[in-house]
């Protein structure tokens, strides 16, 4: 896999950066430690934050924090998960693009629902302990969601949950319509849980781990980073990070390429395709509380 990564845009304001979505000609951020969702103006080099809730925050220390890992687009809407790692990462929250606001700050385009019914599902179906679940990334695709499991816990264990059904029940949003704590109910609106086990690379006898996953036609494309740690709570040192592709039928990897030894990628998006390259912009969680941030290009020649 032949790959080109060099720096695409410095950011200041944000730091810890976990996940993106490129929309031209803005892309939205999030932080593991923040509140906000960031929406940066990439002609005018303008960085906005959108408050997720009445009291969101820059920095929330690590037992409070939300741990949003995952960003998806879901019709006119971007979807944040959190990781669910402990409990108070349980939420997901709903950015309705669609209002006029949205993009202003203004929290009445949100909505947060609770996960935890569903994550308990998918850590009996795994048979994960209470501290192991870790979701990084997330694909919907024709009404099914894949949840990329990051396996930096005791068992490290990698894999997708395959989730049949709606993760929110009511996607509606209007007016003053605004619930902060609509509850799903995993036995109503999730029909089945399966989860695909995947062995990724070693890097120094520490396993690595998803880290995010997006979908171009028929093929996954994910990122995977080496941290020497055995828990889904403290950070590490960071050994590597991968960019590999899979098929999205069979789930079986088709290829891994180390593209870094130091830095820990943590979002991917698709930037531009064509019949000769792919461009995935990628962000970076620096594990400090710098609010500074550099997004790299990855270009991939393709056959």
């Amino acid at each position: 896999m032949q790959f080109i990564l060099k720096a695409f845009q410095e950011i200041e304001g944000l730091g810890a950066a976990s996940g993106l979505v490129y929309q031209q000609p803005r892309l939205y951020l999030i932080s593991d430690y923040s509140s906000y969702l960031y929406c940066y103006e990439l002609e005018q080099g303008q960085l906005n934050k959108i408050a997720l809730f009445a009291d969101s925050r820059e920095f929330i220390p690590k037992p409070e924090k939300f741990d949003f890992e995952a960003i998806v687009e879901y019709g006119n809407a971007l979807l944040l998960l959190g990781s669910g790692s402990t409990p108070r990462r349980n939420s997901l929250v709903r950015h309705d693009l669609s209002d006029s606001q949205a993009d202003q700050g203004s929290t009445v385009a949100t909505r947060q629902y609770d996960l935890s019914a569903l994550y308990e599902k998918l850590r009996q179906t795994a048979q994960l302990n209470d501290d192991e679940l870790n979701i990084e990334g997330a694909i919907y695709h024709q009404s099914q969601w894949l949840l990329f499991q990051r396996g930096n816990g005791a068992q490290a264990q990698n894999g997708i949950f395959i989730v049949q059904g709606n993760l929110v029940s009511d996607l509606s949003l209007s007016g003053n319509d605004v619930r902060p704590d609509d509850t799903i109910q995993s036995n109503n609106i999730v029909q089945a849980v399966e989860f695909v086990p995947l062995q990724l690379p070693v890097v120094n006898h520490v396993p690595s781990g998803f880290t995010d996953a997006i979908l171009v036609g028929e093929t996954i494309y994910f990122l995977a980073s080496a941290e020497n740690s055995s828990s889904t709570y403290q950070d590490g040192e960071v050994l590597g990070s991968y960019i590999g592709c899979m098929d999205l039928n069979t789930k079986t990897i088709q290829d891994m390429q180390l593209i870094s030894t130091c830095h820990k990628f943590e979002g991917l998006t698709l930037y531009q395709q064509t019949p000769h390259k792919l461009e995935f912009l990628l962000c970076e969680d620096n594990d400090t509380e710098q609010l500074s941030t550099t997004i790299y290009k990855l270009t991939l020649a393709q056959d």
